[in-house]
């Protein structure tokens, strides 16, 4: 099964996109918010996948401007203004025409719990989490 074909049949894990020279302070704003996000990734003008923003590096950057700890470890997450400067610029994703059971066994060698769907321009269609896709795989076992 394709994860284009997944995504019909288990639908999005929640996920976020921003451009890339988003101020930290407004990725805050925005997922004030939200009941839940998995993911968070950051997107160019034409909205193709730039970078992925784990929740735990956004909040540490926010409260280290907020509460400096220590000078060492914070330097860099105080200067940091926009969230491309937090962002992990080799992110993992799917394409839609790729076999599930490769993006699982992609996601396991990872260590990564949800992945982005992207098209062949690389533009996020969908995000999925590794239990849903399991659990598609072993109903069709």
């Amino acid at each position: 099964m394709k994860v284009s074909q997944a995504l019909q049949t288990i639908g999005n894990t929640s996920y976020l996109t921003v451009e890339e020279d988003c101020p930290l302070k407004e990725v805050a704003r925005k997922i004030a918010g939200l009941e839940q996000v998995r993911g968070l990734y950051l997107v160019d003008p034409e909205g193709r996948l730039k970078g992925s923003v784990s929740l735990g590096a956004l909040i540490r950057s926010i409260m280290a401007i907020r509460r400096p700890h220590s000078f060492t470890r914070t330097l860099s997450l105080i200067t940091a203004e926009s969230v491309s400067d937090i962002a992990d610029k080799h992110v993992i994703y799917a394409l839609e025409d790729d076999d599930i059971e490769e993006v699982l066994e992609r996601m396991a060698a990872h260590n990564i719990k949800e992945i982005p769907v992207v098209d062949r321009e690389r533009r996020i269609i969908g995000n999925v989490g590794i239990l849903p896709l399991w659990n598609l795989v072993e109903s069709a076992a």
